[in-house]
């Protein structure tokens, strides 16, 4: 059972540390929005294929190969991906082709995607000779993205698709991918730039209190999670309490788990808020807590009840949350920046190449390090130059002449 320090009593419901006094704060159930995720019917009719230029001919046919690896991540550079090659060649008949067929669906994407069987029992963090494809369509071109967990094999993939080439299929990198890929996504020498997707999504108007948005990975996969949330816990509440005498921080449902797991990693968040409000409260799915008592008119809530969301509602909380955001992975990054916020970075193993890069060219150098890319108390200098930053590193220019000389 979990263990509360002496002021606290462990709440039977909830098996979270509460005050002795009972002060709980009003219980609230929220009913789960339903969730409906059927799969689109499928229907996998042959267009014939001629094996003409795109630019000039509507009949060539494209196939984007995804198999994501955790999250959507992967889904969403896939899907941004296919609304670039439909913005510039407006005539390719594009088709995505996917493990998880079923993400895109989740994310709001109402086109049909294929269905990719796999020849193991799971369908993501796979390889290329582990799919197949069974439909009728045939491909002029197909891009193999993102390319996660291995070098990309042309062999391996021609398990998949027999007739595939070094003419006519190309892979596509992650953000500062490990691999080397015929298309190169990042930021620095040889990199094509990142997916920024304009959008006319309002700010979110659900939140009521001024907020700020944390959505990192959790300690299963990176193992400094709780200490990177703490630092910007720390930072955010040491500026926006000179501001706002009520504010919020929406983050990922984990940070509850670990609290109601952890009084240590509770009282570590209580701690790094107390200095700058006098109460604290959290709201999850099962109800509000207060976790320290205080002045109600000088109150840090912490979110747990919002996320996760669909694409579309996550950039508008993103778009309304103040300047500063704690934020992980590719696109939620590429949006944040779009969005011109100030993002702080939870640095995943394999992204130390993009932070470095990232660090050097927006310029931000506490991006260097996992001890300052999540937050820094202090004296904080930034001359960030986000304007020219996206124009040296906007795929939807510098991928379209790499694009024009793939597919000739």
């Amino acid at each position: 059972m979990k263990s509360c320090p002496s002021t606290k009593i462990v709440n039977p419901a909830s098996g979270r540390c509460v005050l002795k006094s009972g002060k709980i704060g009003k219980k609230l159930l929220q009913k789960s929005p339903k969730n409906n995720n059927k799969s689109p019917k499928n229907n996998n009719k042959s267009p014939k294929n001629n094996n003409k230029s795109p630019k000039n001919n509507k009949k060539v046919t494209v196939g984007l190969f995804n198999m994501p690896c955790n999250g959507f991540g992967d889904i969403i550079v896939t899907k941004k991906f296919y609304e670039c090659l439909k913005k510039w060649y407006p005539t390719m008949s594009v088709h995505i082709l996917s493990t998880t067929p079923e993400k895109f669906k989740q994310l709001g994407f109402n086109k049909k995607v294929l269905k990719l069987e796999t020849t193991v029992n799971r369908t993501e963090c796979l390889n290329h000779n582990q799919i197949r494809y069974k439909g009728k369509i045939k491909f002029d071109y197909m891009f193999c993205i993102p390319v996660i967990n291995d070098k990309f094999n042309l062999k391996f993939f021609q398990k998949c698709i027999p007739y595939a080439t070094k003419e006519n299929t190309f892979s596509v990198s992650e953000y500062n991918g490990f691999y080397k890929t015929d298309i190169q996504l990042g930021i620095g020498k040889n990199k094509l730039g990142l997916l920024f997707s304009k959008t006319t999504m309002p700010k979110s108007k659900s939140i009521k209190n001024p907020y700020t948005l944390v959505y990192i990975a959790d300690v299963v996969y990176i193992k400094n999670a709780k200490k990177c949330f703490l630092s910007y816990m720390g930072m955010i509440c040491e500026k926006y309490s000179k501001v706002y005498k009520n504010f919020d921080i929406v983050v990922p449902p984990w940070i509850d788990e670990e609290m109601k797991s952890s009084s240590k990693f509770e009282d570590e968040i209580i701690t790094s808020i107390s200095d700058y409000y006098d109460r604290v409260v959290l709201k999850s799915k099962e109800g509000v807590f207060e976790l320290q008592e205080g002045k109600k008119n000088n109150t840090l809530t912490i979110r747990c009840d919002i996320l996760p969301v669909a694409i579309t509602k996550f950039n508008s909380i993103l778009k309304g949350s103040v300047k500063d955001v704690l934020l992980t992975g590719d696109q939620s990054l590429s949006d944040g920046l779009l969005m011109k916020k100030t993002v702080w970075y939870q640095i995943a193993p394999w992204k130390k190449n993009l932070a470095v890069n990232l660090a050097k060219e927006l310029p931000n150098n506490y991006l260097k390090s996992e001890k300052t890319s999540c937050g820094k108390m202090g004296k904080i200098t930034l001359k960030i130059n986000i304007d020219k930053f996206i124009k040296k590193y906007d795929f939807n220019k510098n991928g379209k002449i790499m694009i024009d000389k793939l597919i000739k």
